[in-house]
């Protein structure tokens, strides 16, 4: 079930004090609302009562989405409560997943919703990621994430410095090539960057 807990924090802008609604674990098949309260960010998004200032607030959360059989923990802590689940359901039946980042928590949530595989996606973002030694591009960039564009285009977002530099549209038929290459691999807790590269230099 979703559980919600109040917490406060002062407001970076003005200092004032601010009550908050955290929800430390989100059953989306109870509470679908929430899925694109996250793929928007407002989930963490508060607006000071006092000065209008808005903030990210970043905290650990647990999504649970029994309709795609996903289990997404995300944890900037090295703490992990998803071992705690198996006492109360067989996780075997579910992709269950860590990440560390609020923008890969995110991510995560987006690619799940679509009924898309994160090792497919992780796996094309290492395949596609432009080389500054060897390619010439016009941009720098720290990382990639998945998007959705309107009702059917999927796109790459090269992220630099919190901001959107560039993009790249990708097509089902890549898709669904890169989910036949990792038709094979196991589950695992963290499916990110490293495991691309991990993945890719095995083949």
């Amino acid at each position: 079930m979703t559980s919600i807990f109040i917490s406060s924090f002062n407001c970076p802008a003005c200092c004032g004090t601010n009550q908050f609604e955290r929800y430390d674990r989100i059953d989306v098949s109870k509470t679908p609302q929430l899925r694109k309260s996250i793929i928007d960010w407002d989930l963490f998004k508060y607006t000071c009562n006092h000065c209008g200032h808005q903030v990210i607030i970043d905290y650990p959360t647990l999504y649970f989405d029994e309709e795609n059989k996903v289990i997404i923990q995300y944890q900037p802590l090295s703490h992990s409560i998803l071992k705690e689940l198996t006492a109360e359901l067989d996780t075997s039946k579910y992709k269950c997943r860590i990440v560390t980042h609020l923008e890969d928590f995110v991510e995560k949530v987006q690619i799940f919703n679509e009924g898309m595989d994160d090792k497919a996606i992780e796996f094309m973002k290492y395949l596609q990621s432009p080389n500054n030694e060897d390619e010439d591009i016009m941009f720098s960039y720290e990382y990639m994430v998945f998007t959705k564009v309107g009702p059917l285009v999927y796109q790459f977002m090269f992220i630099n410095q919190n901001e959107v530099v560039a993009s790249m549209n990708f097509s089902r038929e890549l898709y669904l090539e890169s989910l036949s290459e990792v038709a094979g691999a196991g589950e695992e807790y963290f499916i990110d960057k490293d495991w691309a590269e991990k993945f890719a230099r095995q083949k």
